[in-house]
C-alpha cells in the first residue's frame, strides 16, 4: 500500500482546507501524482490536490481539527479445542475521538498492516468531518 493518501482522500482534505506544504500533488484531470518542491497544491488553480502521506494528513487532523486518533497493535488469538487460546498473529486497529463525547470511532475491524489501518482511520475521520459539515 502506498504511503500517500488516495485521490479521494486528497479531494476530501482539500474540502476541509488542508494547507500544509507537501512534495506531491494529484493532477485532478488525470489522477496522476506529480512531484513538487514543498507546495500547497490546494491553493493553486483547482487543477491539483495536495498529496500528503497518510501520516502527514493524520497529523494535520490531530493538530488543526482536534481529532485524537491513532493506530495500535492488536493480538489475534484462535480458540483451541481444549479451551485455551493460541496466539496467531498481530493485527492493527484504530481509534478516533473528537472531544469527550462529540464523536468516537473505536473500530473493531482488524487490519493486516499498520498502513492499511492508518488509511482506514483517515477515511473514517474524513467521513466524520464531511458529515459534520453537511449538518
Amino acid at each position: 500500500m502506498s504511503k500517500n493518501v488516495t485521490l479521494d482522500q486528497a479531494q476530501k482534505l482539500c474540502a476541509i482546507c488542508f494547507n500544509r506544504l507537501v512534495d506531491k500533488s494529484y493532477n485532478v484531470s488525470t489522477g496522476e501524482i506529480i512531484s513538487h518542491v514543498h507546495v500547497n497544491a490546494n491553493a493553486l488553480d483547482g487543477a491539483f490536490y495536495s498529496c500528503p502521506t497518510v501520516s502527514e494528513a493524520l497529523d494535520y487532523l490531530r493538530e488543526e481539527k482536534g481529532i485524537a486518533c491513532g493506530v495500535h497493535p492488536f493480538a489475534i488469538y484462535e480458540d483451541m479445542p481444549d479451551g485455551d487460546q493460541h496466539f496467531v498473529k498481530w493485527g492493527y486497529r484504530y481509534v478516533a475521538f473528537k472531544g469527550l463525547s462529540e464523536w468516537q470511532d473505536m473500530n473493531k475491524d482488524v487490519f493486516d498492516t499498520h498502513p492499511l489501518a492508518s488509511s482506514a482511520l483517515l477515511d473514517a475521520v474524513l467521513t466524520y468531518l464531511e458529515q459534520k459539515e453537511q449538518k
